[in-house]
């Protein structure tokens, strides 16, 4: 109880999360609570089941920080509900001076390539880089109806959706404010 995940300067890479028929959570990371991620990489990691959350991560809530981190070439990948190849996300999630890029979840309903952020939570990406991800709908990000969302010095930028909406963010946020 009251522990906290501290991933620092370390390389999580090449793991698979699967099942046969149901659901998995978190190719490389499944994490549930405080969480603190930096100067790491996160690559080539991949979920796959019917459903699949989080190719590189998935949080399922409470507060994770990631600074000075690559979550690249990560794949969410199924045939049901496929969100996120890069950082699923069911808490509040800080991103500060990372890189997310060339995540993929394009199968099933292809939700999300670099980021997903889910309804109740929050999302506040600083100073960071979301390149080269897709998706089906948001290639770069697919946000929930959040508490917050907030981009400030960032570039989100040729990311693709394949099917439907948003290549470089989707959604329905109430969104703080956007700088880049």
């Amino acid at each position: 109880e009251n522990a906290i995940l501290r991933l620092v300067r370390s390389t999580v890479s090449g793991n698979l999360a699967t099942v046969d028929t149901s659901s998995v959570y978190g190719g490389g990371l499944y994490n549930e609570g405080t969480a603190v991620i930096a100067r790491s990489r996160i690559t080539g990691n991949r979920a796959d089941a019917a459903s699949a959350f989080g190719g590189a991560i998935y949080h399922g809530g409470g507060t994770m920080t990631i600074t000075e981190t690559t979550i690249a070439a990560n794949v969410a990948t199924g045939t049901g509900n496929v969100e996120a190849g890069g950082i699923e996300s069911d808490g509040v999630l800080v991103i500060r001076r990372s890189l997310i890029a060339g995540n993929t979840a394009t199968a099933g309903t292809g939700i999300g390539g670099g980021i997903t952020a889910n309804t109740g939570g929050s999302l506040e990406i600083t100073d960071s880089t979301i390149t080269g991800n897709r998706a089906r709908r948001g290639g770069g990000i697919d946000v929930g109806t959040l508490t917050g969302f907030t981009v400030r010095g960032s570039t989100i930028a040729r990311n693709t959706a394949t099917d439907q909406a948003g290549g470089g963010i989707a959604g329905n946020p109430p969104i703080a404010a956007i700088g880049t």
